[in-house]
């Protein structure tokens, strides 16, 4: 069901245009093609990193050192660039329409998708470089026009969702960006009939926002990466909305995206961190409801994307996508939390952002991720026992930044929305073939 502006009573309304084309992907008949390869890790050689970090709530400091091994077998795949098929063939694994995109104009950092008690289909949060856009899902494949959440032309840079007080309802938290238009921080917003917007104390440059419970009390606390110092910032909820002090842990050169998930074989949530300075993955387990010291992994390329995925029997895989060389690299947690380098993955061009979830509704999780210097995003889909083939690139819009997977309609199929943070700006929507 679609509710209306009025019954949201969204705070400092602006509307915003839309406008788009309709096409269909499928892999037949193909424009161009190129040579993809796929890089398999086992166990071999050895190499040792070592980091340090403190527990939230105590001042004390620990390091570790952490030995990880690989050596790596290669093959070689075949991917197609596919043009506009019509109509999309029903042997296609994989098949899209393009819908209507929505913000044109206005560069987009960031999506969340978030849900309230009115609506039957999830709706858009997004934080463009002028303000903080609310796209409404129409649930027919289409998205309502923007409605502007903040009054200043201010920055943002991330958002996260979640319940913060307790209610039932999804709340929100934002990363505004330090500026001429704007004090820089995190900001609240709490679903009591509308969505008024409230900074917290303290004025921080934050790169990425995650929701999860770190200290085990059953209230949501905010863990955000501030690239500029190195660190992650754990804000402890009260359970009414509200958040502490920031508790600063080392995390290492430039993280630029953190992400809550469980690493070792608790049901709890941990902390997976990138570092475009260091090039390392961190891990952060929650240990008697406190983080533990940081576990560094090295890369072979600069992270840009980080996502947490299951690509076969229930276990806990980490996506990390990096730049020079450009691959994907799928990491396996192993019980005591460790991680074990699975399998690379090329990527034909720098990546922007990864994303999880089930396309093809066949053989668990598939992959995508955004490719800013194609102005695509790239599909790989899961083969059944762990391993991901390459399917498609789409170009969908130029510089793609951030990925949302959605249900924009009701035939039962994930859709996918695609930021795009460049002078084409807006949110471009990827809609499932209905034929399929």
């Amino acid at each position: 069901m679609t509710t209306s502006l009025n019954s949201r009573n969204l705070a400092w309304i602006l509307g915003l245009g839309l406008i788009g084309v309709v096409g269909c992907v499928g892999e037949d008949p193909p424009v161009t093609s190129s040579s993809m390869t796929s890089t398999t890790t086992t166990s071999g050689a050895s190499e040792t990193s070592t980091s340090s970090s403190s527990s939230v709530g105590s001042d004390t400091s620990t390091s570790t050192t952490e030995t990880t091994t690989a050596t790596t077998t290669t093959t070689t795949t075949t991917t197609t660039t596919t043009g506009v098929v019509e109509p999309c063939n029903d042997e296609d694994p994989l098949c899209f329409e393009l819908g209507e995109a929505v913000l044109l104009g206005h560069p987009v950092r960031a999506l969340a998708a978030i849900k309230t008690e009115d609506d039957s289909f999830p709706d858009l949060l997004a934080a463009a470089e002028d303000g903080l856009y609310w796209l409404e899902n129409q649930g027919n494949g289409a998205l309502s026009e923007g409605i502007k959440l903040d009054m200043m032309e201010s920055a943002w840079s991330a958002v996260a969702v979640g319940d913060l007080d307790g209610d039932g309802d999804e709340d929100f938290v934002a990363a505004r960006a330090s500026g001429m238009m704007g004090v820089g921080g995190l900001v609240v917003a709490l679903s009591e009939g509308d969505f008024v917007l409230s900074a917290e104390p303290g004025e921080v440059d934050i790169s990425d926002l995650a929701l999860t419970d770190v200290n085990g009390d059953g209230d949501l606390d905010v863990v955000a990466s501030l690239e500029l110092d190195g660190t992650i910032a754990v804000y402890l909820g009260d359970g009414g909305g509200g958040f502490g002090e920031p508790l600063e842990l080392p995390a290492g050169i430039a993280p630029s995206h953190v992400i809550a998930t469980p690493v070792d074989d608790d049901p709890v949530d941990d902390i997976a961190v990138i570092n475009y300075g260091s090039v390392t993955l961190g891990t952060s387990l929650v240990v008697d409801d406190a983080l533990s010291e940081l576990v560094s992994y090295p890369l072979d390329g600069a992270p840009r994307a980080l996502a947490a995925t299951s690509l076969e029997n229930s276990e806990r895989d980490l996506l990390v996508a990096y730049e020079s060389p450009d691959e994907l690299t799928v990491f396996r947690a192993q019980d005591d939390g460790l991680l074990d380098e699975l399998a690379s993955y090329p990527l034909g061009d720098s990546p922007s952002a990864v994303l999880s979830g089930d396309f093809t509704g066949e053989d668990g999780a598939d992959v995508v991720v955004a490719l800013p210097g194609l102005n695509a995003v790239g599909f790989w889909l899961n083969s059944g026992f762990g391993e991901l083939l390459p399917y498609t690139t789409y170009a969908v819009t130029s510089d793609p930044s951030a990925l949302v997977a959605l249900p924009l309609n009701d035939d039962g199929r994930l859709d996918l929305a695609v930021a795009s943070d460049g002078p084409e700006g807006g949110v471009h929507l990827l809609l499932s073939d209905p034929v399929l």
